[in-house]
């Protein structure tokens, strides 16, 4: 997915470095979300910035986020609920809205209402996945009908997109782990998330099972009615062969394309840095230790599979990360300028 700056932000470049810059952020009163912590953060930083064009773009990129895409209440629980839409399409996808609120996670020490933006999205970020695991895009409310309801999927109410990308589900740890580690505030980690991390463990460990393991009928299948080769997966919607590696199974990258082998290398690497940060939240809360032993054994096989399938002998490179592999002797040997990459 194009990231929500590039996506909503339109910014008329001026004609010479001397032009007087007219801002470009919406009035106050439009704006969705405003935090003091990033205001002082943008006039602090702007004074510190010589070049005017540069402190113009600063300040109008930092908050964009906020500005234009968050929409924070409560859910019927009374806990914080935040939802951060994409940019111009009106679905909250679970890798954008970990890395577009990311860059404000160091200040919310300092302000309230980022605190709760951030509780917040990992309270939604929760519920989407108990809603599907294996859906990349939600709407805010259930009722909402999207482009794909067509496709040939188990499309659930409140799902915009069934893309399933293992990296949506390392973002929901991401963003569970980094908040807590910058914070120490684990009032987020309720019975309810527990049961979303249970069902992102048995997910991720579903997924190790080769295709040859998985049957004709997979519990994952999508296919969609398009001339694009990229956007849905072959054979029947299962894609293509894979065996049992150690990696889990990942069917698009986080471009939304269609992988070509489905062991995606950079998003298995994500799954064992994430599934240890897990480890460290679960052991320092000393919450449910069967999910610990769980993740942190998880994260040991996925690791040795990365070690023993991915590392690729290249004739120039020497030794190399295959982006793809198969687990048959299949690979891909390229990178994406999405995230994660290698």
């Amino acid at each position: 997915m194009i990231s929500s700056v590039s996506r909503s932000l339109k910014l008329p470049r001026p004609a010479s470095p001397s032009t007087t810059f007219s801002c470009c952020r919406p009035p106050v009163a439009d704006r969705r979300f405003v935090s003091e912590a990033v205001e002082r953060t943008i006039e602090d930083v702007t004074k510190a910035i010589a070049d005017p064009e540069l402190a113009w773009l600063f300040s109008n990129c930092l908050p964009n986020t906020l500005d234009t895409t968050v929409t924070l209440g409560h859910d019927a629980a009374g806990r914080p609920d935040a939802f951060v839409i994409t940019g111009d399409i009106p679905a909250m996808w679970l890798r954008d809205s970990t890395n577009q609120v990311w860059p404000y996670l160091t200040l919310v020490k300092g302000d309230a209402d980022l605190l709760d933006l951030f509780r917040g999205l990992i309270n939604r970020q929760a519920a989407c996945v108990r809603l599907d695991p294996y859906a990349n895009a939600f709407y805010r409310e259930s009722d909402e009908v999207g482009h794909w309801e067509s496709d040939h999927t188990e499309m659930q109410p409140g799902v915009h997109e069934r893309k399933y990308e293992l990296d949506s589900l390392c973002a929901v740890l991401r963003l569970a782990c980094g908040f807590y580690f910058e914070t120490g505030d684990s009032s987020c980690f309720d019975s309810d998330w527990l049961k979303s991390i249970e069902l992102i463990l048995q997910t991720i460990r579903h997924e190790q099972a080769g295709s040859e393991e998985q049957g004709d009928t997979p519990v994952y299948q999508f296919r969609r009615t398009t001339p694009f080769a990229s956007d849905t997966l072959t054979n029947q919607g299962r894609g293509n062969p894979f065996t049992r590696t150690g990696m889990s199974r990942s069917t698009f990258r986080p471009s939304d394309d269609a992988t070509t082998f489905q062991h995606l290398v950079p998003a298995n690497a994500m799954a064992v840095v994430g599934l240890r940060d897990l480890v460290r939240l679960l052991n320092e809360l000393k919450l449910a230790p069967h999910l610990a032993t769980d993740a942190a054994a998880l994260a040991d096989e996925i690791d040795a599979g990365i070690r023993q399938h991915a590392l690729i002998k290249h004739p120039v490179f020497d030794t190399v990360f295959a982006y793809e592999v198969d687990g048959y002797g299949g690979i891909t040997l390229m990178d994406d300028a999405n995230m994660p990459g290698l």
